[in-house]
């Protein structure tokens, strides 16, 4: 009877920890994009730009055209349509570039790709169907281009087939209809090289990519905010935030081009005075720099420093390297972990200006913005259905307790120790929150997974820093997703150690490393 009378005081809520890609039919888009995240943030595989999260609309809607016939032919090709020559062919092929993937796929997600089986409804398990796709993709010698329309014919010719009913044009429209990006909006800052090996007529194509990008993004002080470092010997600010969209393009479009060294380091370090002077980061907002270049630094070693320096102060920073002179050697070390997501090479600056846009925006998406030093709270507006995701460097003895608190309308909380981008589809700990309702959260140090030695925790440990065991961090991902129909203003505030209120309304959710507890003591009363 005590533990009946103590059970109040302790389980406000159960919080089951829940990941949808391993869930037999699961669907919809959150669930494909977590699982398309899962395929590409283990680096397996080589960028596909977006066309394994395009085919998942293409053949089945993200799954929303199967529920009613899962148990149909149709049905047991899950969200990718793998039909059984597809599975046989991905099966039967043993190259050793092949074993070699599914060597890893086994190491990084437990999945024997040999013994999927079409029938048992392995293939309605989203992330068995989702690698099984690439790896069909993989099969294939011509690479994936990145042009959408050469990726429908690319579909057509290799995925659907002869054989299938699809056609280019049914890609292409679909394509129309895949839901959007919905991200608040970052702080971008544009690193570009003007070195005398690009050429001033090429240089057109940079001022093009700009634009291209600037056109499509929503300028405002609630949501992006650009900037541009234009560098040669020097590095100039071409532009700074807090300009209008107008005030951007003709900035872009009437860039100078210098022709000389490439003084790579000052550009690096001016884009740190540059952010400084961005919206405060208790904002929310991501930080997102990407440096264009063709050619080797000035001084290699130094604008390595540099690089390091500018993703220590919370930004995410792209590394483009534009035709074979570039140095795609330090490039991808310089580059936001993992490199396979914020490293290009691209052939040609027409490529950057026709081709890289639509990727950028894309990725910036997914960008998660850094925890500011400046403040234990982060104070926003999330609109219901949009997500916004966050990182915290957690001190690895004392865990962190995170307070959602809502001034109107009502968000959930989601937080992992292992997701990058936590959301509805995979995560380890939520809580809801509500006028008046805290959604608390507090995560101690033994859920830390500091001691998992799994290959894919591993594969987060050299991506994503997330262990360090100089400062004795781990790194927290959360994201905050607005729930109501207007918009919903928040303030997240998070501390270091187990500082959750208990007298106060709120949520208190724990680990599924407790559940069997409570089903014991559920049992026995």
């Amino acid at each position: 009877m005590a533990i009946r009378l103590l059970l109040p005081a302790f389980f406000f809520c159960v919080a089951l920890a829940l990941d949808s890609t391993q869930t037999p039919q699961a669907y919809d888009t959150p669930v494909v994009l977590a699982t398309v995240r899962k395929i590409e943030e283990s680096c397996i595989f080589a960028n596909d730009f977006q066309f394994l999260r395009r085919i998942a609309w293409q053949e089945s809607l993200d799954g929303r055209m199967l529920p009613s016939i899962w148990t149909t032919f149709k049905g047991k090709g899950g969200i990718w349509q793998i039909d059984p020559i597809a599975l046989q062919d991905v099966q039967n092929r043993s190259t050793t570039a092949m074993n070699q993937k599914k060597a890893q796929i086994s190491a990084q997600y437990g999945i024997d790709i040999n013994a999927l089986n079409r029938d048992n409804s392995d293939l309605e398990i989203p992330i068995n169907a989702g690698i099984v796709a690439r790896l069909k993709l993989f099969t294939i010698a011509a690479p994936i281009p990145m042009n959408i329309n050469a990726q429908a014919a690319y579909w057509k010719t290799y995925y659907n087939t002869a054989a299938g009913s699809g056609t280019v044009e049914q890609f292409l429209a679909n394509m129309q209809k895949i839901p959007p990006c919905n991200a608040r909006g970052a702080d971008l800052l544009f690193i570009l090289d003007s070195s005398g090996s690009i050429g001033s007529s090429t240089f057109t194509n940079v001022r093009t990519f700009v634009q291209t990008v600037i056109q499509g993004l929503n300028i405002d002080p609630d949501a992006n905010q650009v900037g541009i470092i234009d560098f040669s010997d020097s590095a100039v600010t071409v532009i700074s935030f807090n300009s209008s969209k107008s005030a951007l393009m003709a900035a872009a479009g009437s860039m100078k081009y210098y022709g000389s060294g490439t003084a790579t380091t000052l550009a690096l370090n001016q884009a740190v005075i540059n952010f400084n002077a961005a919206r405060d980061p208790s904002s929310g907002f991501p930080r997102v720099a990407v440096l264009v270049t063709d050619g080797q630094p000035n001084d290699p070693p130094s604008a390595s420093a540099a690089a390091e320096a500018l993703k220590a102060s919370g930004i995410t920073l792209f590394t483009v390297g534009v035709t074979s002179g570039a140095d795609n050697t330090d490039l991808p070390n310089m580059a936001s972990n993992p490199s396979c997501l914020y490293y290009y090479s691209l052939a040609s600056y027409a490529e950057l200006a026709s081709e890289f846009p639509d990727i950028l925006n894309s990725r910036t998406c997914d960008t998660s913005a850094a925890a500011p030093s400046n403040s234990s709270a982060i104070s926003a507006s999330v609109a219901q259905g949009q997500s916004l995701p966050f990182r915290f460097p957690v001190n690895i003895t004392q865990g962190i307790t995170f307070k959602l608190a809502m001034s109107s309308g009502q968000a959930t909380i989601y937080a992992s120790t292992k997701t990058r981008l936590p959301s509805s589809a995979e995560y380890e700990f939520m809580a809801t929150a509500s006028v008046g309702q805290l959604g608390q959260i507090y995560i101690p140090p033994n859920d830390m997974h500091l001691n998992d030695s799994s290959y894919a925790f591993n594969r987060l440990l050299s991506d994503y820093a997330a262990a360090d065991s100089t400062s004795g961090t781990v790194t927290v991902f959360a994201s905050v997703t607005g729930t109501a129909a207007n918009t919903n203003n928040f303030t997240l505030q998070f501390n270091d150690g187990d500082t959750r209120e208990k007298g106060a309304a709120s949520a208190l959710c724990f680990m599924p490393a407790l559940l069997f507890l409570y089903a014991l003591i559920m049992f026995v009363l």
